[in-house]
């Protein structure tokens, strides 16, 4: 086994903030995983997509 053989995989994220005042912030982004040569040798392979969001208090 090469140690490319032993890579799971790498991620991209993109993420957006957004500052509403001074006690409420939002955030909301979408991230892709590209399988790697661990991965494709050990099962199913597909890549994953998927998006978040997330709302702040701060008192």
């Amino acid at each position: 086994m090469s140690e490319t053989d032993l890579v799971i995989g790498g991620e991209i994220d993109l993420q957006v903030n957004w500052q509403f005042d001074r006690y409420i912030n939002s955030y909301a982004g979408y991230s892709h995983f590209f399988h790697g040569a661990f991965i494709a040798e050990t099962g199913p392979h597909n890549d994953v997509n998927f998006v978040y969001a997330a709302l702040t208090f701060t008192f």
